[in-house]
């Protein structure tokens, strides 16, 4: 009797014990995550607390970009003559300077902010997505270079959404900040103008950097009489090139001994033809270590190196430079070749290695 209510009273000290009474529960399966969702929590560590998110000013709503720009009407897609007020009034441009830079804006994109090149049609607001490494020609100068298209996107941002880079405003403000002014505004006439825009501001590959300013200059020569009323009077061409000693190459050059010309023009010019048993080059006056040597100038004088590698006995020939005025006139300079012949020539080359022939058998 006594055994059994020691056990009794043992049964029921171990049931009042606290930390017996509660019951345990099997521990519930973790809830599968949304997709996208990332657990980062270690299952054998307690989570950590979430920290208090620092208050964010809200952000200023931006209008629609669709179906047009911030400011102007929805089915606009040429800003010529927005373009022409800003470059003129605001930016304090010449008129013919203006003209020169809006000829190379119309080849590129007819004044549309909204072109992509290599795409059918003029807006292409619904077939091409802005990319910064495509290639793709984009907007009012088709800028194309990923630096130059990252920097136009970072400026988009930067005014409050990347999607701005197709803002006619916002495209006119980015092309303010890539311009030289003061080189541009120190252009004399429109071709000077012309000609600047697309080698130093344009900056196109080799096989287009001769042929592009003077395409362009008649498109500048229209966009000045449209906005001015008056078609542009172009200075009288002063065009000259002399001999080294001073003789007038245009009534005719020999090249027996080799010899140098002395170009000045008031007008673009480029070397149009040479003969090919002549071989003429002049430093570039657009950055010569980039394009490499280029026999063109403009402005001041320009000296080309006539050398004659393998000479005929006599040749003649004539050098035709294209001046860059009113469509291209072209001059003529005849130059003539009466040297030796070519038999006396290799003989003349040969000199130095009898001499060391014949040194070589004095010490044998």
């Amino acid at each position: 009797m006594t055994r059994r209510l020691l056990i009794l009273m043992l049964v029921l000290l171990l049931a009042a014990h606290p930390a017996l009474a509660e019951v345990t529960e099997p521990a519930a399966e973790p809830a599968p995550l949304e997709v996208g969702e990332i657990d980062l929590a270690d299952p054998g560590e307690e989570p950590a607390p979430e920290a208090t998110p620092e208050p964010v000013a809200e952000a200023t709503p931006l209008p629609t970009l669709e179906p047009g720009s911030l400011n102007y009407p929805a089915g606009k897609v040429n800003f010529e003559g927005e373009i022409w007020s800003i470059l003129t009034r605001r930016w304090k441009l010449a008129d013919y300077q203006a003209a020169g830079l809006m000829s190379s804006l119309y080849a590129e994109s007819s004044f549309c902010p909204y072109n992509a090149q290599g795409r059918d049609g003029v807006d292409n607001r619904t077939d091409y997505r802005y990319r910064v490494g495509d290639g793709v020609g984009f907007g009012l100068c088709q800028w194309t270079s990923p630096g130059r298209k990252a920097a136009l996107r970072h400026y988009a941002e930067a005014c409050g959404d990347a999607n701005l880079v197709w803002d006619f405003d916002i495209q006119m403000s980015y092309m303010e900040g890539e311009l030289d002014f003061d080189a541009l505004k120190a252009t004399q006439t429109l071709y000077e103008a012309t000609e600047w825009t697309v080698l130093r501001f344009e900056r196109p590959n080799q096989a287009y950097r001769n042929s592009w300013p003077g395409s362009r200059y008649g498109i500048a020569l229209q966009i000045f009489e449209a906005h001015t009323g008056k078609p542009y009077d172009e200075p009288e061409l002063a065009f000259d090139a002399n001999t080294g000693d001073g003789a007038d190459a245009l009534e005719g050059f020999d090249l027996s001994a080799g010899g140098e010309l002395d170009v000045t023009s008031n007008y673009y010019w480029r070397l149009y033809s040479c003969p090919l048993w002549a071989k003429a080059t002049s430093p570039s006056v657009y950055d010569p270590d980039k394009w490499g040597p280029c026999a063109c100038g403009y402005g001041g004088t320009t000296t080309i190196r006539l050398d004659v590698p393998i000479p005929p006995a006599v040749r003649e020939g004539e050098l035709v430079f294209k001046i860059y005025r009113d469509g291209g006139e072209k001059i003529s300079v005849p130059i003539t070749y009466a040297g030796p012949s070519l038999a006396a020539f290799i003989a003349k080359r040969l000199e130095p290695f009898f001499a060391l022939w014949k040194a070589a058998l004095l010490f044998a």
